[in-house]
C-alpha cells in the first residue's frame, strides 16, 4: 500500500520514523518465527554435533530454532541477531 520494500521495513530508523509500522512487522515475524516449530533437520544436526568433540554452528537464521532445539547458546553464532533479543543503536 505504501510502496515498502522489506529491506525498507528492516531499516532501524523505521523504529523511530514509522514506529506503528515498524513494530506491526516485526510483530508479524516475530509471532510467524515463534509459531513454526523446528523442522527434523535440526535434530539431525545435533546429532552430528554430539559425536565431535568440538563444534559452533553460524546461522543467518533469526528465529532461535538451533537454540530451541537444545544447541548449546554459547556454540551458536547467529550473524544477523535473533529476534528474542532486540539491540537498539543510537545512530538511526
Amino acid at each position: 500500500e505504501r510502496g515498502l520494500t522489506y529491506s525498507d521495513l528492516c531499516r532501524p530508523c523505521m523504529m523511530k520514523t514509522d514506529p506503528a509500522v515498524a513494530y506491526g512487522f516485526w510483530g508479524k515475524c516475530w509471532n510467524l518465527y515463534r509459531d513454526t516449530p523446528p523442522h527434523k533437520g535440526y535434530s539431525i544436526l545435533r546429532k552430528w554435533c554430539a559425536e565431535k568433540t568440538s563444534w559452533y554452528v553460524y546461522t543467518s537464521n533469526v528465529d532461535g530454532h538451533f537454540k530451541e532445539s537444545g544447541f548449546e547458546k554459547t556454540r551458536v553464532l547467529e550473524m544477523h541477531g535473533c529476534l528474542d533479543q532486540w539491540i537498539a543503536g543510537s545512530d538511526w
